[in-house]
């Protein structure tokens, strides 16, 4: 309702004259008032206020009238054939006019209000929410992006078997470095040094190539008597710059080498008595066909996922060929 209606309406709830009353239309959302002898009227009877619109006519089959202020409602309201009950008749160009002028006014007023501001979020939606729906749909997109990514390309670690170790062709299997063993000291040590070799097969399971800086091969002679790893026999080998083909078998062969150092000048027949390493190697070789037992480990350090630690490896335990006669490692030593 319009401040004119509201303004109205209060005004038709205060006491009128003896005999009038106010009934309200609602076919133009006005009151209007009746008199003691029925007549109808927009005007107002306690003050004399007309709100009834502005002149308009309506014309009939041969008669032009003019509604202008109270004094001629009676006459238009007559000729227009208003019933008993009835509101006063307003004319269609009234009630246009009405409507008309409802409308410049809501046009005046849109025109005193400030302009909205074109608001975009996210830079380019219009409605927050389409950008939320954009980066819940943008984010959902690049994580399934980053999940096949990481299925295709991050590095999983290889599968490594070795073969049996065997002696290495053209190559010494036994030897001794440094001093001998009987003039042997702290400061000048004799080392014994046997020679080996192993097959090792690596399966990558990786979609691309995986480029291994090294390959460790790591272990001890273990003692054939109580079965634990020696400590001052120790077995390294070394590969580099391997590349491994994904989804492809490779396979390369790893020297390697069994040492034990000899700080103490002594014979050979001592050796056998108070040093293990020596002892194993002597008993083991001294029956044709016996193997020296050894365990082992296969570090290898990738590329790709050095920087984090992890270094993939497997172990196990092996048996390694005699290098030599008992005879033969007793005239070695001596």
């Amino acid at each position: 309702m319009s401040q004119r209606h509201q303004f109205q309406s209060l005004r038709a709830q205060a006491p009128l004259p003896a005999g009038w009353r106010a009934e309200y239309s609602s076919q133009h959302n006005l009151f209007y008032f009746v008199s003691p002898d029925g007549s109808k009227t927009w005007t107002d009877p306690r003050e004399g206020a007309n709100f009834e619109p502005e002149v308009a006519v309506t014309t009939t089959a041969s008669h032009d009238f003019q509604i202008t202020r109270s004094g001629t409602n009676n006459t238009a309201r007559h000729l227009l054939g208003d019933k008993p009950g009835s509101p006063p008749h307003v004319s269609p160009l009234l009630h246009g006019s009405r409507i008309s002028q409802a409308r410049t006014e809501t046009y005046r007023n849109r025109r005193r209000q400030p302009l909205p501001i074109n608001r975009r979020h996210c830079f380019c939606f219009h409605t927050r929410s389409s950008c939320c729906k954009f980066w819940i749909v943008f984010t959902v997109f690049l994580l399934a992006c980053l999940g096949v990514a990481a299925y295709f390309l991050w590095p999983r670690s290889p599968n490594v078997t070795i073969s049996e170790p065997y002696l290495l062709p053209n190559v010494s299997p036994i030897e001794i470095a440094g001093s001998s063993p009987s003039h042997a000291s702290t400061a000048s040590p004799s080392t014994l040094v046997l020679n080996m070799a192993v097959d090792v097969t690596v399966y990558s399971p990786n979609y691309e190539d995986i480029y291994v800086n090294t390959i460790h091969f790591m272990g001890h002679l273990v003692s054939p008597n109580t079965g634990i790893d020696i400590a001052d026999a120790p077995i390294n080998g070394l590969a580099s710059n391997v590349n491994f083909r994904g989804k492809h078998t490779t396979t390369f062969t790893m020297p390697f080498a069994v040492t034990h150092e000899i700080s103490t000048a002594t014979v050979f027949s001592a050796l056998v008595g108070s040093d293990e390493a020596i002892n194993a190697v002597v008993n083991q070789c001294s029956a044709t066909g016996s193997k020296l037992p050894i365990s082992y480990t296969i570090q290898l350090t990738i590329a790709a996922i050095s920087w984090t630690g992890f270094r993939p490896s497997t172990s196990g335990k092996a048996q390694i060929p005699c290098p030599a006669t008992a005879k033969s490692l007793a005239g070695l030593l001596s």
